[in-house]
C-alpha cells in the first residue's frame, strides 16, 4: 500500500547535486532483502543490503560514502559513513560497488527514503549527493500495534528480579 500513495523515486543518477567536475559520482542504488532480492520489502530483524555502484572519473584520494535515512514524510532518522567503519572507496577502477549490510534491519514497518552522498576524507567536500534517491518498505512490528514507538526497534532484551 505504501509504495502504492508513495511516488517512487528512480534508483538511477538522476537528482544529483554535485560539481560537474567531481572525480567521483554516484552511479545506482539497489536495496536486497536478506534472499538477495532486489527493490523487495526489507523485514524487520533480517538482514538488508544497501549497495552503490559509484563511477571514478578523476583521481581522488581517499572517499568517504554517506548513507542517510528518512520516514515517508521526510523526517531524518540518522546515517552513516564508510569513515565510521574505516572504509574507504576503492577509486582504483572505473566502477566498483560499495555495500552498506544493517544487520538486523530495525526500522518499524512502513516507507523509509534513503540518500546516498560521496565526500572527500574530511568531510567537507560533497562530491555527489543523491538526496532521496530510492524508497524502501519494511515488514514487521507497526506503530499501529502499539507495542512499539517510533522508526526504529532498538536492539534490547528484558530482565525482571529472579530471571536467571
Amino acid at each position: 500500500y505504501l509504495q502504492s500513495v508513495q511516488p517512487q523515486t528512480a534508483n538511477t543518477a538522476g537528482g544529483s547535486v554535485i560539481d560537474e567536475d567531481a572525480p567521483v559520482r554516484v552511479a545506482s542504488v539497489v536495496i536486497r532483502n536478506h534472499r538477495g532480492e532486489a527493490d523487495a520489502p526489507l523485514s524487520y530483524g533480517a538482514a538488508g543490503c544497501f549497495e552503490v555502484e559509484y563511477e571514478v572519473v578523476a583521481p581522488v584520494p581517499d572517499a568517504v560514502l554517506g548513507v542517510s535515512f528518512e520516514n515517508a514524510y521526510g523526517a531524518p532518522l540518522g546515517g552513516l559513513t564508510s569513515r565510521l567503519a574505516g572504509i574507504k572507496l576503492d577509486v582504483s577502477r572505473p566502477r566498483a560497488v560499495m555495500r552498506l549490510v544493517l544487520d538486523p534491519v530495525i526500522f518499524t514497518r512502513g516507507l523509509y527514503k534513503l540518500s546516498v552522498s560521496i565526500q572527500d576524507e574530511k568531510l567537507q567536500r560533497f562530491f555527489d549527493v543523491k538526496p532521496r534517491v530510492t524508497t524502501f518498505t519494511v515488514e514487521g512490528p507497526s506503530l499501529a500495534s502499539r507495542e512499539v514507538a517510533g522508526h526504529v526497534i532498538y536492539p534490547h532484551h528484558w530482565q525482571q528480579d529472579g530471571d536467571a
